[in-house]
């Protein structure tokens, strides 16, 4: 049997309840394959090289009426998996909206739409059909509102990239 050592605190933020969920992942693995790494199952070589994530709000917005904004930016050296992407019309009528992703914050360009002039209801709202969105480092999320009533909420794992 393998002697671990305590796992030292390292962070202050939540990155280390992460570093956490990691360490005892390995010590696991080591320790039902005899303290080595070789002749690892595909589960257990994915789950000691994968740092675990967690989901959390990374962005929210409520543009001014007409106006392109970004939500989100991508940091270098980071990514962002599962992205959900919610959007809320707080006016008393029907409006539109938009979403777009530039990879590397490239300029606008028709191409970049996921939805574009989408009708929302008043006092609704609705999960974007763009769910489970991936993200690179520098990569921007925008949206626009066609009244200056709608919010935009991001969701998703951030994961740091090595």
């Amino acid at each position: 049997m393998i002697d671990f050592p305590p796992l030292p605190n390292l962070f202050a933020d939540n990155k280390q309840e992460l570093l956490a969920k990691w360490y005892y992942s390995l010590k696991e693995v080591l320790q039902r394959n005899s303290g080595t790494t070789e002749n690892l199952s595909s589960q257990d070589a994915t789950s000691i090289t994968t740092m675990p994530t967690t989901k959390r709000v990374l962005a929210q917005c409520s543009p001014e009426r007409m106006v392109l904004s970004t939500l989100f930016s991508v940091s270098p050296n980071t990514q962002v998996q599962d992205g959900k992407i919610i959007v809320a019309n707080r006016g008393k009528t029907t409006a539109t909206f938009r979403v777009s992703i530039a990879p590397n914050g490239a300029p606008d360009n028709v191409k970049q739409y996921l939805m574009y002039d989408v009708e929302i209801s008043a006092n609704n709202s609705r999960g974007a059909e763009s769910v489970g969105i991936d993200l690179v480092a520098r990569d921007e999320v925008r949206v626009y509102s066609s009244n200056g009533e709608i919010s935009f909420s991001l969701s998703g794992s951030l994961e740091d990239i090595i």
